[in-house]
This record gives C-alpha cells, sequence and structure tokens, in this order.
C-alpha cells in the first residue's frame, strides 16, 4: 500500500524503514543547510568588519589630508596677510614721511598766513 504525503513524496507503508531514511535525509540536510547559512552569516560579518576598517582608515586618511592642505591654506594666508600688512604700513609711512615733508616745506607760508589772518583780526 502508498501513501501520498502533501509534498509529492509517495510512502510504501510496507517499508518504514525507507521512511526513516527519507526522515533522515531530510534532516542531514536541513542540518547542512543550517550549517551553510551560519557559515555564510559568519563570512558576511567578516566581510563587513573588514569594510567598515577599511573605510575607517580612508577616511583617517582623507581627514590627515585635509587637515594638512587646511594647515598649508591657513600658514599662505597669514604669510600674504603679513606681506599686505607690511606693504600698507610701508605705504602709509612714505605718505606720512611726505606729508611732514610738504608740512616743513610750506611752514613759513603757513605762518605768514596764520600772522596775517591774526593781525587782520586784531585791526
Amino acid at each position: 500500500m502508498s501513501v501520498n504525503i502533501d509534498n509529492g513524496l509517495t510512502v510504501d507503508s510496507e517499508t518504514p524503514d525507507k521512511a526513516i531514511e527519507v526522515i533522515k535525509l531530510i534532516a542531514h540536510h536541513e542540518e547542512e543547510g543550517k550549517k551553510r547559512r551560519e557559515y555564510a552569516e559568519s563570512e558576511a560579518k567578516l566581510i563587513i568588519s573588514e569594510a567598515t576598517e577599511k573605510a575607517e582608515k580612508s577616511a583617517a586618511f582623507e581627514k590627515a589630508k585635509a587637515d594638512e592642505k587646511i594647515r598649508k591654506v591657513k600658514e599662505l594666508t597669514e604669510q600674504k596677510g603679513r606681506e599686505l600688512a607690511i606693504n600698507i604700513l610701508t605705504q602709509v609711512n612714505e605718505e606720512c614721511e611726505e606729508l611732514k615733508q610738504n608740512a616743513r616745506e610750506n611752514k613759513q607760508e603757513a605762518l605768514t598766513a596764520v600772522v596775517e589772518r591774526i593781525v587782520n583780526e586784531w585791526r
């Protein structure tokens, strides 16, 4: 006598040993599947861990490069700022000296003009 199980297997009732063998075979395959799944999960965790470590190293390297660029730009900016300040101070000093020289040259004329104004006010 044969019995048809829902999944399509036909088990002969006269041979229960075969049914036991089929059950053992199924259990064996399920165990293999479980081991493969566990192995795949551990491999996935390892891959993720390695990728994370690589990404962190890469990010640290890129940050160090960016920090170095920022330092160089800052240094260059400070240097250019000092040069610009020196140029401005030099220009201002030259203009001051020029104004002083003009004032010295026109001193007599300025005094004469002041004295004339004072005298004219008193008259």
